[in-house]
């Protein structure tokens, strides 16, 4: 593709992005997309975006530049901007080296470090969300709410945060750097990856009628299912779900997760720039067992949906804090230098259409503490167990 036609491709990409933001923005009143809006005037945003300015621009660089120009570089370098300029946290930029960093860093294969991460309300800094016990990051001291500055000496922001996740996983004995700060200092901690299979989380009360549930942080169905299963057999007559620091993305766990609590019920519905509508329905059988939910700030995306269907179809009680508030679609997009995008093309509901983008899940019951949380949520569902 020669350079004007490269530069036009980049022109459209850009306005086409921008009319889904311009779109969302009219329906600001509704507060549908306020997510998306941008934060100048469209007028004024939009006389820049022509092919002679661009043209201008890489003329410029060609010209005075003090070395050889890449244009490849430039080319990709200016897609990167369309992208991460975007208010949407979810729309990521991965150069093609990175890319291949995290081919070899799959997670739930290989070795673990036992960190989950999260990242804060207004999604500025990536942070620890929970810890495994007995793993490596365990042993080494890593602390939930510890904030993630960098990992082997290349800082994250919080945007990237499913790419800082895979890296946490690798091959049994690789090495991890991480600098940490916690309480306004720096912590330096080098962890060695381990081997990880994951283990069913739940307990029974001394009762015997509570079951609670931890729902994993990246929300395995398969782990889920094997801990309801063990619960109903035991006998429990109520149930304590977790979805604490729980972040699922991948839309087929979020569908075998819901249809294991919801069985077919609608948890979400899929709404595009055009506002064409799309149900999405649970895949299961589903438990009729009454429910308390806990959540927090890392509650985010199918989780989000999770924890709203079973309050809508099961009467489940909410307790804790305000989720994250971010539940996006997502497509990948492949350059021709190898790099790929990712760039949010719709947003969901939940089931009954409530809208949580942004604004987050509000609770029942807000308290604030972790162990306030949970001492409260065993309490209610002994209650309901009666």
């Amino acid at each position: 593709m020669n350079f004007k036609k490269r530069i036009l491709a980049m022109v459209t990409a850009v306005l086409c992005t921008v009319c889904l933001l311009s779109s969302a923005g009219a329906q600001g009143a509704s507060g549908l997309f306020s997510a998306w809006t941008v934060s100048i005037p469209m007028e004024e945003f939009t006389e820049y975006l022509n092919a002679a300015t661009l043209v201008d621009a890489r003329n410029m660089v060609d010209n005075q530049y003090y070395k050889p120009v890449d244009a490849a570089t430039l080319d990709a370098g200016a897609v990167s901007g369309m992208v991460t300029m975007r208010s949407e946290i979810a729309n990521l930029y991965l150069k093609k080296d990175l890319l291949e960093v995290l081919e070899e860093h799959t997670v739930r294969q290989g070795a673990f470090s036992g960190i989950w991460v999260t990242r804060v309300q207004d999604g500025s800094v990536c942070v620890v969300g929970s810890v495994e016990p007995d793993s490596a990051a365990a042993q080494a001291g890593v602390l939930p709410g510890d904030l993630i500055y960098s990992l082997n000496e290349y800082v994250y922001p919080a945007r990237f945060i499913n790419p800082l996740q895979a890296l946490m996983w690798g091959r049994e004995g690789e090495e991890l750097k991480l600098i940490l700060v916690r309480d306004l200092k720096e912590v330096d901690v080098t962890l060695s990856l381990r081997a990880y299979d994951p283990q069913p989380c739940f307990t029974l009360s001394n009762s015997g009628r509570v079951g609670y549930l931890k729902v994993p942080a990246d929300g395995d169905a398969d782990t889920v299912g094997a801990s309801l299963q063990a619960l109903t057999d035991s006998g429990a007559r109520s149930l304590i779900v977790d979805l604490r620091d729980v972040c699922q993305a991948d839309a087929r766990q979020i569908r075998q997760t819901a249809g294991l609590f919801l069985g077919g019920e609608t948890y979400g519905i899929r709404v595009d720039k055009n506002g064409n509508r799309e149900a999405v329905s649970g895949e299961g059988k589903g438990t009729d067992l009454p429910m308390i939910v806990l959540v927090n700030e890392g509650t985010a995306s199918g989780a989000e949906l999770l924890a709203a269907g079973l309050r809508t179809y099961k009467g489940a009680k909410i307790l804790g804090k305000k989720t994250y508030g971010s539940v996006p679609d997502v497509q990948w997009y492949t350059m021709e230098n190898g790099d790929r995008f990712c760039l949010v093309t719709a947003r969901y509901l939940t089931g009954d259409g409530q809208v949580i983008q942004s604004g987050g899940l509000h609770p029942d019951e807000e308290i604030d503490s972790a162990q306030a949380q949970t001492e409260a949520a065993w309490k209610m569902a002994e209650e309901l167990a009666q």
